[in-house]
């Protein structure tokens, strides 16, 4: 009878083809649930044509070339298709659909009559035998489990029963056919389970047919061999979408595979993305893309862009991101419209994960020590019953008795008698200020744990559901740095290097650092065209550091590569810091997607889609608070004299609290509208606005002591290293005649100096507005299109004082045009070329613009805002080809060119002639240009494959330039032919992973290095002799994974396997400027899933 069916159907079309050869022909199959659908009726461009037969076909033949609607009414719903055909052309269109559902997946061939063999009979145009120029073919794809345990099964040998197609499952225990259309039985067969037959399967043009497979284990030995089952599945159709991310973007962009982090032991955001090609972390935190730093990235977060927790940067560190509750994280190295502007080296997208459609829960935790968890760590002394969660319980507040003297300028020496605190507050004040001595002591071992888990209900045509996630990590670094500055000096020897060591400094970083994180996501599927969500996300990273830096002003000639020998006199001190810094972000994100039918009727109308509405509200909030940061300075006449207290200034000591509160709120809507295909072309109109308002408030107050303790207090105490020996009531006064030798001194400025912008208090106001429109288009399968525009404004005021706050002043306001332009060539399905200009602005960072000083403590630097700083502007062009050989292999090559106007980079204020603090300057015109190569391969090997070989390498080559020799004055510039600062030579990284499927064990080697790159920009004054460059660092990382049938698996790893040291050097002296020593880390995780 089948055989009859498709005998008529090509006599159909022959005459159809003899007929009428100026026409065309509509052949439709429909399936509903998997099956053929009978009796469907059919529209036709709102005209009933008639009902699809009992195999669920249906041929027409009345048909015009152009464009036209069908209409499917199965039950009480209507599913629409909108499609285009020309004359001598046969349309072959699919659709299947679920019970119940007004929507379908569709696929639509269009095949030239003329190409038809209709003479050949069964040769014809029937699914299953059509040539293969004729009709695309289909997969067969699933997952095979056991039917006892539920774990996926390897090497279930899978055939098509009469035929030579023939596969075998994963590791994963999945498979993939790729067959002509047409309906197959398929045989799956293991030695230790009942092997199975599947019949009725049909596979759909263009389609993919989804099932799941359960076998029984195999009867015990001596029991009757077991007979092989034949049944039904029910399977699932979509259309077939085996192209990665990558490969289906218009633009640039690199995807992390959310597969292979638990291989690569990427526990979070961070140490996940730093494997893209083009990518380096900076401080472990901080991505570097293409060698531009945070000011040239965008970040969204769930598609909200979110602050950053530190008032000194304007990125947002992603170690705090924790990479288990991930569902994406991309990098789009092309600007497109409908992302920041900010984007010029990378626009970052971080996606959590989905409502689960099973129950889930994992649990993983990790214990590491290294090199650096040595006994002689540094420790303060100043601990509080919730430090290990990372939270001050109020030990390191503001002491009650120095509130006092808290928005008050006191100094005795300054004020006289005209002081505004009483003798008796004012030593109060000295006597209650807390002091932190440091001790040495264990450092304990890393630990972390993860906690990951989400459920979903079905109510009805809705489901409800959640996913939560939580993170604890503590962990700890032992470091030792060496900091070498060289100056230029007089030589009795002319062959000698004109340069010296004038100072040298060893300093010993302890930090404890801790990581807390909570991440609740509740979700709501209405229906099939709407969702509403709400994210909220806190997340917390605490900085627990002591310091000893032992510093020696170097007298005596010591060229670079000399042995440092100190004399006598040589002058030493010793500093002591200690640190408690906490951050904090709290969000919330409301959000929905709509999608609106627009298509009604005919003529335009016809033409519309679904129109896509997605919108979000956010609110987040930051905190940063550094209580009670404090600092001691003993010196010392000579390398054999003790180190003891002297004179006590400013400089040399302080007690410190600083905090930054800013509350931001994002709205984001986006439109996006597609057109069915008009002459071959598919449109889509996109627009969209976003609007971000930021409220910024900055409290810092600052307390020290003033006097000489030389012969006023007893040696032993002068000598101890243990502040809390020195401060105490007997040695502190009120600065008057008779009193103690210490006096407590408060603030900064004079009170009549309060005026314009000084002083360390501000208060911010940010606002940020965006426009956008652009149009995407496919041009018959082969070009894709993406061009837009994109309006910006950005408006900062600021107010900056010490105890009175004056009206905000308004310091940047100006706004930019930023056009894009993509395009994607597909030269075939496995090879294609994308090209993209851009044209994007770096805005100024709030921190970057208020000229107040402020300490980075992190990298120990002092900065100063520059008021007068520009947007940055550049011009981005990309060019890429890219192959795709399969599913598991690809190769992809690069070239990126970026033109940079007023470009910022941090420089010695050389405006105020001072060199020990950087500020922000702009560059007048500068240059990156670049390549990359990247390569991923997987390969199986064994007779029944059970080993695989994962390689991945990628190169990134780096060069730029600035021209600056017209402001070699203003800026001060030691050398106006340097490259860009922070821009590597090069970045390396290679990943090789083995497995073994048999018993679940997995090795994995990574390897990154970073090229030289300029890292100080020097002045050619002072003692200053040249540029600094950091050095290459080589670090290499081993991972060792074993899992379990239970959901148990075990891992070991190694950091820093080669035990690196992270080095800086003088331009040209080969002299050292900077060392440290991060160790290797030896690491035991454990993860359980059920």
């Amino acid at each position: 009878m089948q055989n009859l069916s498709r005998t008529l159907l090509r006599t159909a079309i022959g005459m159809m083809v003899a007929n009428q050869a100026a026409a065309a022909v509509l052949k439709l199959d429909v399936f509903v649930d998997g099956n053929p659908s009978p009796q469907t009726e059919i529209y036709l461009d709102g005209q009933a044509i008639g009902h699809s037969d009992s195999n669920g076909q249906f041929v027409y033949e009345d048909i015009d070339g152009g464009r036209h609607e069908i209409q499917l009414v199965i039950g009480d719903k209507r599913i629409p298709y909108r499609f285009s055909v020309k004359n001598d052309e046969a349309a072959f269109i699919t659709m299947t659909g679920q019970s119940g559902s007004d929507k379908a997946a569709t696929t639509i061939q269009h095949v030239a009559l003329s190409a038809l063999d209709l003479s050949a009979g069964a040769a014809g145009i029937s699914l299953d035998s059509a040539s293969g120029d004729a009709l695309e073919g289909g997969n067969i794809q699933g997952t095979v489990l056991g039917a006892a345990d539920g774990k996926p099964l390897r090497n279930v040998a899978i055939s098509v029963v009469g035929s030579d197609y023939q596969t075998v499952t994963d590791r994963d225990g999945m498979f993939n056919l790729a067959l002509p259309a047409g309906e197959y039985l398929l045989e799956l067969k293991h030695p230790d389970y009942r092997g199975s037959r599947l019949r009725d399967l049909r596979v759909l043009p263009g389609m993919a047919l989804a099932l799941d497979v359960n076998l029984d284990p195999a009867p015990a030995d001596g029991a009757a061999p077991a007979r092989m089952e034949e049944v039904v599945v029910v399977a699932r159709y979509a259309a077939a979408n085996a192209i990665q991310i990558e490969k289906l973007a218009v633009g640039v962009v690199d995807s992390v595979d959310i597969e292979q982090l638990a291989r690569f032991d990427d526990s979070t955001v961070s140490s996940a993305i730093r494997r893209v090609v083009g990518v380096t972390l900076e401080d472990g935190r901080f991505p570097i893309v293409r060698g531009l730093k945070g000011r040239y990235q965008s970040v969204y977060f769930n598609g909200a862009m979110l602050p950053s927790t530190d008032p000194s940067r304007r990125d947002l560190p992603l170690d705090i991101f924790p990479s288990g509750i991930m569902q994406g994280i991309d990098l789009q190295k092309t600007a497109t419209a409908d992302v920041p502007g900010g984007a010029t080296a990378g626009h970052i997208s971080m996606r959590t994960r989905d409502i689960p459609d099973e129950p889930f829960f994992k649990i993983s935790a990790s214990f590491t020590r290294g090199d650096n968890h040595s006994d002689d760590a540094l420790k303060s002394t100043t601990e509080g019953d919730t430090d290990w969660l990372g939270i001050d319980d109020g030990t390191r507040d503001v002491p009650e008795p120095v509130k006092a003297a808290l928005g008050v300028y006191s100094d005795p020496r300054q004020t006289g008698g005209a002081d505004p605190l009483s003798r008796e507050v004012r030593e109060a004040v000295g006597e209650g200020l807390e002091h932190n001595a440091i001790v040495r002591s264990s450092a304990p071992g890393d630990v972390s744990l993860d906690l990951a888990g989400g459920k979903s209900w079905e109510l009805e045509d809705q489901r409800l559901g959640f996913i939560a996630a939580a993170r604890y990590a503590n962990t700890w670094s032992n470091d030792r740095k060496i900091s070498s500055n060289f100056g230029p000096r007089n030589r009795s020897n002319p062959d000698e290097p004109p340069v010296s060591l004038v100072e040298y400094s060893e300093t010993e970083d302890t930090n404890n650092i801790i990581d807390l994180s909570a991440m609740l996501n509740l979700q709501w599927d209405i229906n099939d065209l709407n969702q509403l969500g709400l994210n909220n996300i806190i997340l917390r990273h605490t900085t627990n550091s002591a310091e000893l830096t032992e510093s020696f002003e170097i007298t005596e000639y010591i060229p670079p590569g000399a042995p440092i020998v100190f004399r006598n006199d040589t002058n030493r001190s010793m500093a002591q810091n200690v640190d408690w810094v906490e951050e904090q972000l709290l969000s919330h994100q409301l959000w929905a997607k709509h999608h609106i039918p627009l298509a009604r009727g005919h003529g335009w109308a016809s033409y519309l889609g679904d129109l896509a509405v997605d919108w979000q509200l956010m609110t987040a909030s930051t905190e940063f608070n550094r209580p009670n940061a404090t600092l001691y300075t003993y010196e010392a006449g000579g390398v054999e004299d003790e180190y003891a207290f002297d004179h006590i200034n400013s400089i040399n000591q302080y007690n410190l609290w600083e905090t930054m509160e800013e509350d931001s709120e994002n709205y984001r809507l986006d439109l996006e509208l597609p057109l069915e295909p008009i002459a071959g072309i598919s449109w889509t109109f996109k627009t969209g606005i976003f609007e971000q308002n930021r409220d910024r408030e900055g409290t810092y107050h600052k307390f020290n002591y003033s006097g000489t303790v030389r012969n006023k207090v007893p040696d032993e105490v002068r000598f101890d290293p243990d502040p809390r020996r020195l401060f105490v009531p007997e040695y502190i006064g009120s600065g008057e005649e008779g009193s103690g030798p210490l006096t407590a001194n408060t603030g900064t400025i004079k009170p009549e100096d309060d005026v314009g912008l000084a002083g360390n208090d501000y208060l911010l106001e940010q606002e940020y507005n965006a426009f956008y429109y652009l149009v995407k288009a496919n041009l018959f399968q082969k070009l894709d299109v993406n061009v837009g525009l994109r309006q910006e404004s950005f408006e900062v005021a600021f107010e900056q004082y010490e105890y009175t706050p004056e009206p905000l002043s308004p310091i940047l306001d100006e706004d930019r045009e930023l056009p894009s332009l993509l395009l994607n060539y597909m030269f075939s399905d496995t090879l294609q070329l994308r090209a993209a200009y851009s044209k994007t602005v770096s805005w100024p960072e709030s921190f970057e613009l208020i000229p107040r000083l402020f300490y980075d403590f992190e990298t120990l630097i002092r900065y100063r805002g520059n008021p007068e700083l520009k947007p940055a502007d550049i011009k981005n062009y990309d060019l890429r080809l890219e192959w795709y050989p399969s599913d598991t292999e690809s190769i992809t090559l690069a070239w990126f060119s970026k033109d940079l106007k007023n470009a910022v980079e941090n420089r010695f204020d050389g405006g105020f002639d001072d060199f020990t603090y950087y500020t922000f300057a702009n560059i007048d015109d500068s240059e990156i240009d670049g390549w990359e190569l990247d390569l991923r391969k997987t390969f199986v090997l064994g007779a029944l494959q059970g080993h695989e070989i994962f390689v991945q390498f990628n190169y990134t080559d780096i060069s730029s330039s600035v021209d600056v020799a017209q402001a070699v004055d203003d800026y001060k510039e030691y050398d106006p032919g340097r490259p860009l600062q922070g821009q590597p030579d090069y970045i390396v990284n290679l990943q090789l992973g083995y497995d073994h499927v048999d018993t679940q064990q997995e090795i994995t080697l990574i390897f990154n290095r970073k090229g030289e790159e300029l890292a100080v920009v020097s002045p050619p004054s002072n003692s200053n002799i040249a540029n600094v460059y950091e050095l290459p660092f080589n670090d290499l990382k081993f991972i060792y994974k074993k899992s379990f049938d239970n959901g148990m698996a075990v891992s070991f790893s190694v950091d820093n396997i080669l035990d690196e040291k992270r080095e800086m050097e003088y331009e040209n002296y080969n002299a050292p400027y900077y060392s440290s020593s991060p160790g290797r880390k030896f690491k035991l995780k454990f993860n359980y899933s059920f």
